[in-house]
């Protein structure tokens, strides 16, 4: 079951511009999502499109080699889990 992350939460991410020089090691994860053996972890907001959120973090779908740092919706998370 989802669990949408509280607005006091979202409202305190770093914007994506202090964190994208950073070195991934350096990077902090502020939300973790988790579906199966998919990860999606947050370190920092991208915008608000409408009621949607876009984040910048690091998504690990049960594919070590293939998991990469990128932008993700609130609302792919949503569906996902639907």
């Amino acid at each position: 079951m989802f669990k949408e992350p509280p607005k006091e939460v979202i409202d305190q991410l770093p914007p994506l511009k202090g964190v994208h020089h950073l070195l991934p090691e350096k990077r902090i994860i502020h939300l973790h999502f988790f579906f199966l053996s998919c990860h999606w972890y947050v370190a920092a907001w991208v915008e608000n499109i409408g009621d949607d959120i876009v984040f910048y973090g690091f998504v690990n779908l049960n594919d070590t080699v293939m998991a990469e740092w990128g932008d993700f919706t609130l609302s792919q998370l949503r569906d996902v889990q639907a």
